[in-house]
């Protein structure tokens, strides 16, 4: 018992002094190290905020339905189906033309606003063109090819 009396304050101290170290070196990364376009700390909260585990290990992960995030300095937001898209009905309207862009984080747009995407700068080309098209943007950052046709098997090619 006396042991216990002479360890218990150092621990104490020491339990304390690495909270407060911890804490300090936290906020040093939040406000100082975090200033939106470090790329690691972005791919940290693109996994966290935007990705999820996918039941199928062929996929491994996969962008969650409705997530949003501020990444690489913009706005990052997933549609019903989990694309970076806007949300995209299963039957296409008559006439219209419809093209599944698939890919990793290149079609995905990583550090691009939605609207400069290469999969919706394609769209506005042919539109701007007059042909009726939609072009849907399936990636997904750190996809390879097999999971990419996981993917679409899976949900893609449902549209």
């Amino acid at each position: 018992m006396r042991i216990l009396k002479a360890v218990l304050p150092n621990a104490v101290v020491f339990l304390i002094t690495v909270a407060v170290i911890w804490s300090g070196l936290e906020a040093y990364v939040s406000f100082y190290q975090d200033d939106g376009i470090q790329y690691y700390l972005e791919m940290w909260k693109y996994a966290r905020e935007v990705k999820t585990v996918s039941v199928d290990p062929q996929i491994g992960h996969e962008h969650r339905p409705n997530a949003s995030a501020h990444l690489m300095g913009v706005g990052i937001t997933t549609n019903k189906q989990g694309y970076r898209d806007r949300d995209i009905e299963v039957e296409k309207a008559p006439g219209r033309i419809r093209i599944m862009m698939i890919g990793d984080s290149l079609t995905f747009g990583w550090g691009v606003p939605q609207d400069r995407t290469f999969p919706k700068v394609v769209e506005k080309r042919l539109n701007d063109g007059g042909i009726d098209a939609e072009v849907i943007n399936t990636g997904v950052g750190n996809y390879n090819t097999v999971m990419e046709v996981g993917a679409f098997l899976k949900n893609g090619i449902k549209l």
